[in-house]
């Protein structure tokens, strides 16, 4: 595996490339810009498959809510 690292942006703190990527795409999937700190520390501590199951997860709970939601404002 060629794990590559970048230096971390507004830091002198160092991390590898794909936890980088991975913090840029869960913060561009979820649309938040105001926490990228805490991404990077969520990418940091825990495994991407673990990160991708919970994304899928949240993603299939709001899917089936806004299914709710539309079901409710469809019988109303």
């Amino acid at each position: 595996i060629n794990r590559e690292l970048v230096k971390y942006p507004e830091s002198k703190r160092y991390r590898l490339k794909e936890n980088e990527l991975l913090a840029k795409e869960i913060e561009e999937v979820l649309e938040d810009d105001h926490s990228p700190g805490a991404l990077r520390a969520v990418v940091d501590k825990i495994p991407e498959q673990q990160i991708r199951i919970f994304l899928s997860i949240i993603k299939d709970t709001y899917l089936m809510r806004e299914k709710e939601l539309k079901e409710v404002k469809n019988n109303a």
